[in-house]
């Protein structure tokens, strides 16, 4: 079969074997633990709220539109939507490796909440920075950062590995690390997050991709999609 130039079978080498994967995974989760330790319960993590009066102030208001998009499509409906696609046109594209692999974010998204309720911190209050969004539940770590960095980071590898086109690899290289660091500032600006849960919505989500990508190595060796 042809490769097309959404998902061909060149293979360009990532820098991250299955043995560093799992080192790395080993590393972050030390200074996971270690943030996670720190936010929570009640209490502020140092510096949390300097940072979000600084960011709050320094954005313009007239790019609010872009982060409430962001948040929109980062939210878990917009996930769905995003993995389902993605994943239906994968598959579509007869690359099932690549289309599980994708399809595998969505469940470990599950796990923020589990994090969540072990930290049980609450999210920035009303009287202390500005609030324009109603968000519900408890804030460390961030659902949308965590959920961002593990879909569209998966995404960016993958994109790096497989896409053909030149230019359709840029554009969903640039798409993806938009996604990604949009995901957090927006939430610190619409007063969803502390800092705090932003950081540590990237590291967990950073660990997800992880693993997902270790269980990709040993549950579809013959592929060497990764």
């Amino acid at each position: 079969m042809s490769a097309s130039p959404l998902v061909g079978r060149h293979t360009y080498r990532l820098p991250v074997s299955g043995g560093r994967r799992v080192l790395s995974l080993v590393l972050l989760l030390l200074p996971a633990l270690m943030l996670s330790a720190l936010a929570a319960g009640p209490g502020q993590v140092p510096g949390d709220l300097t940072v979000m009066r600084f960011v709050q102030a320094e954005i313009p208001a007239e790019l609010g539109w872009l982060f409430e998009a962001v948040n929109l499509i980062g939210a878990t409906a917009g996930s769905i939507i995003v993995t389902l696609a993605l994943t239906t046109l994968l598959a579509v594209s007869r690359r099932f490796d690549l289309a599980l692999i994708v399809f595998a974010t969505l469940p470990l998204r599950l796990v923020n909440f589990g994090l969540k309720a072990l930290n049980d911190s609450p999210r920035p209050p009303e009287h202390l920075v500005r609030v324009t969004e109603s968000a519900n539940g408890l804030g460390f770590p961030s659902g949308h950062t965590m959920g961002s960095t593990l879909l569209y980071g998966v995404l960016l590898i993958l994109a790096t590995r497989h896409i053909t086109s030149r230019p359709l690899r840029l554009a969903a290289q640039i798409v993806s690390a938009a996604m990604i660091a949009l995901a957090g500032i927006s939430r610190i600006y619409v007063g969803a997050h502390w800092p705090s849960d932003v950081l540590g919505g990237y590291i967990w989500g950073v660990i997800a991709i992880l693993v997902v990508f270790i269980a990709a190595r040993r549950l579809l060796p013959r592929y060497r999609c990764y």
